[in-house]
């Protein structure tokens, strides 16, 4: 009786982590990216579609992906996205034909800072007139002696 326990229990054990199903999860490099940046997006669940697509509706991205038989799938399905302009998104994997989200994640995405020339156009022009300037008078002065 002890013995048929412990295989109902074992039994138990691996049913439940049969049915448990893995939490599907989307991650994103570079993690907090800038306005300029393409964002790589990527679902830990294996899909052969080769066809995968986005759009980009207010702070809504959606991302499809169709599943179709394969061989040997991928350990992870990804996709590039962006560059996006500055805020929060909530991005959210459909993989084709099922209605629901797979994964669904937050994405903020940082203005991207704007360079800063070391010298404005105008100074830039004097700089280079003055250098211009300076040589044509070291030639003069060169052709006198």
């Amino acid at each position: 009786m002890s013995q048929l326990r412990w295989v109902v229990l074992a039994f138990a054990c691996l049913c439940s982590s049969a049915f448990a199903g893995n939490t599907l999860t989307l991650t994103f490099s570079p993690a907090v990216p800038s306005s300029r940046d393409p964002v790589a997006v990527t679902l830990n669940e294996s899909t052969c579609g080769p066809m995968i697509s986005y759009t980009v509706t207010g702070s809504q991205i959606t991302i499809t992906s169709v599943d179709t038989a394969c061989g040997t799938p991928p350990p992870s399905t990804s996709t590039t996205i962006g560059p996006l302009a500055a805020g929060t998104y909530q991005v959210q994997w459909f993989i084709s034909p099922r209605p629901a989200p797979e994964a669904s994640a937050p994405l903020v995405v940082v203005a991207a800072a704007v360079p800063t020339p070391a010298l404005s156009a105008g100074m830039l022009s004097l700089l280079a007139a003055g250098v211009m300037l300076v040589g044509w008078w070291a030639l003069r002065a060169a052709r006198q002696r």
